[in-house]
């Protein structure tokens, strides 16, 4: 059974399967008068029982595999060689111990042997410690993947004594390989694996179970919170073990995952399914409201991944029509991108029907303070709540975007400012400032106005040019030249259609002139360029909505590169269609490997907030963003 194994994804989901009891079936046992049978199953490993039961624990040193390979420390777990450590001295880098790991999985000592039961593997030294997933192929190491262990401040962890007492000890090295794994069954074999948690993971995993169990206080008071994750740092994976954890727990009725847009109910749902297959729940997705009051009803314990606004509408038919059977069920509610739309009315409603017994806990990557200025809602007892923690309650765990560009988990960004032609120059634009203010307020000393515009940023300076007046943008100049600075240097930047991009701007009416601008002029280069555009499609009464024969056109041209046709208004394969379709399409990269990708959309609004792809290197903004808005967007391009 284990020669069938052909690498440690394999073994992980063996050792996840039957309610993470793994267990080997069809094993053949010698005669035996007193035994009919003549197959026997084999429980090798339950997830559950951690410093207990039937589990044991157990370290063997210098262990030489088949092929001559001699590995310093496994941590066995009922026997299995689960957690495998390489050690180096203090005077070598981690870097021999990775490349030792890398030789062994070549040479054959991970597939098909015993050692393919490996699931976390582990370089250390004295001063330093890195851990990562055992990797499906020879070919899948990737450092990127490699992390340094943290305590709940995010404070790397590298004594070797520290090690040992916080990350490899019993019950934390069998949780590792159990409760804080995750086995990956997308739906593309290629991208099937088991991963482990980072250390930020864990933390607020654990900080979120002691909130929701009261054991984080004296009272034993069950409450609710926030979780300040940075943007690219694996909401998702947190969010999703949150969620598993806590409907797998006795306590609870149900545990809803709230996002507040279309995409992102069907990116999370898809994710939350690939994630769950060998774990024992049910992931339910909804697509009406009436499937959501059915799943409510439902005494079936699992996951719902729904919208704010479908709940929201469920909320107010039960409140219309007095119907109060929910208020007083235990639910779990994990809402995603909490910095968003849950200051608004419809989280308001929510909140106040669910108030009795239900719990809500916020994940964001741009958590909404005072500073912020968001003019909130009013609840009922008539307070302003206007920040995430009077939202949610009191932050749990956080980890900054400048601690995960630190630790490497999140890339930094990159930001070019253009001129594109406005004016001459940005000493030109301070001499003009200077000048204005001079003139503005005659009282001020000149030396003291010359230090103060000296300081500004370009973009400052731009902001301030624009608010005198000094500078404008006027649509028919601005735009070409945008479209004309983008396609001068587009096989650069996207690294030969390789990567692909996002251009921004405020309005949808400057999304469709963006569109045309650049189809006048790749037309007159004789160039191509796979461009999309999308953006809310509205409702009668919209005032920005756009033409029936522009959205026919859109769909026209997408046809033309990729030759599927897409109806405008039609419910099986119109707008809704289109747009799934291109949000799954981008994520594939531009189209250097594949004609039928995109190279670039132009939106408003849409895809700047919990919008995932590795791909997307570049993001053009033509608009005004600020606070959370700006780190969102900025954030779809540091996968």
């Amino acid at each position: 059974k284990v020669k069938q194994l052909n690498n440690s994804y394999e073994a992980a989901k063996l050792l996840a399967i039957e309610d993470s009891k793994g267990k080997i079936d069809g094993i053949y046992r010698s005669k035996n008068p007193r035994v009919k049978r003549d197959q026997i199953t084999l429980t090798i490993f339950k997830k559950a029982e951690v410093s207990g039961g039937d589990s044991s624990y157990r370290i063997a040193r210098e262990v030489e595999g088949k092929y001559g390979n001699r590995f310093d420390l496994i941590l066995l777990i009922n026997g299995l060689p689960l957690i495998n450590i390489e050690q180096k001295r203090s005077d070598q880098t981690l870097d021999f111990a990775y490349q030792q790991f890398k030789r062994y999985y070549a040479a054959g000592e991970f597939s098909n042997e015993f050692m393919t039961f490996s699931q976390m593997m582990i370089t250390t030294s004295e001063i330093a410690t890195r851990y990562f997933a055992t990797p499906k192929t020879a070919s899948g190491f990737n450092k990127a993947f490699s992390f340094h262990w943290s305590d709940k401040n995010n404070t790397p962890v590298n004594d070797w004594r520290e090690i040992c007492k916080q990350f490899l000890y019993v019950p934390m090295a069998h949780q590792m390989v159990g409760d804080y794994l995750i086995i990956d069954e997308a739906e593309n074999p290629e991208h099937r694996r088991h991963m482990i948690m980072r250390p930020y993971q864990v933390h607020a995993l654990r900080a979120i179970e002691g909130a929701a169990f009261g054991k984080d206080n004296e009272d034993g008071y069950k409450h609710g919170g926030y979780v300040w994750h940075t943007t690219g740092s694996g909401k998702t994976i947190t969010s999703f073990k949150t969620a598993l954890f806590l409907s797998t727990r006795v306590g609870f009725d149900k545990v809803v995952f709230l996002v507040d847009r279309r995409e992102l109910d069907k990116n999370t749902s898809e994710k939350f399914k690939s994630y769950a297959v060998y774990e024992p729940v049910m992931v339910d997705d909804t697509r009406t409201t009436y499937q959501l009051d059915r799943q409510f009803k439902s005494e079936a314990r699992g996951i719902v991944v729904t919208t704010t606004f479908k709940l929201n509408s469920l909320v107010k038919e039960y409140s219309e029509t007095n119907n109060n059977s929910l208020k007083n069920k235990k639910y779990v509610f994990i809402i995603d991108e909490a910095h968003r739309t849950t200051l608004g009315q419809m989280m308001g409603t929510i909140k106040d029907y669910f108030r009795n017994n239900s719990l809500f806990f916020g994940f964001t990557g741009t958590p909404i303070f005072d500073e912020n200025n968001v003019p909130g809602m009013v609840n009922q007892k008539s307070e302003v709540i206007n920040t995430t923690q009077k939202l949610f309650g009191n932050l749990l765990h956080e980890y900054t975007i400048d601690e995960a560009i630190r630790d490497g988990n999140v890339l930094g960004f990159h930001v070019d400012y253009i001129n594109t032609g406005e004016f001459e120059s940005y000493e030109q634009l301070k001499a003009e400032l200077i000048e204005r203010e001079l003139l503005e307020h005659p009282e001020k000393p000149k030396k003291e106005v010359q230090r103060a515009i000296a300081d500004l940023t370009h973009a400052e300076i731009e902001q301030a040019a624009a608010a005198k007046n000094i500078l404008v943008y006027q649509d028919e100049t601005h735009i070409p030249r945008v479209v004309c600075e983008i396609l001068d240097n587009w096989e650069t930047q996207s690294q030969r259609r390789k990567f692909n991009a996002l251009l921004t701007c405020a309005y949808k009416e400057r999304v469709v002139a963006y569109y045309h601008e650049f189809k006048k002029q790749l037309a007159a280069r004789g160039e191509t360029l796979n461009i999309a555009m999308t953006f809310s499609m509205g409702g009668e009464n919209d005032s920005e909505r756009v033409a029936t024969e522009i959205v026919a056109e859109m769909f026209a041209d997408y046809a033309g590169f990729t030759g599927i046709k897409f109806i405008p208004g039609d419910q099986r394969n119109g707008e809704d269609a289109y747009f799934s379709n291109l949000i799954t399409r981008f994520k594939n990269g531009g189209s250097k490997d594949n004609p039928k990708n995109v190279d670039l959309i132009i939106v408003a609004d849409q895809l700047l907030t919990g919008y995932d792809s590795r791909f997307l290197n570049t993001l053009y903004v033509d608009r005004t963003l600020q606070l959370q808005g700006l780190i969102q967007a900025y954030s779809r391009t540091n996968r």
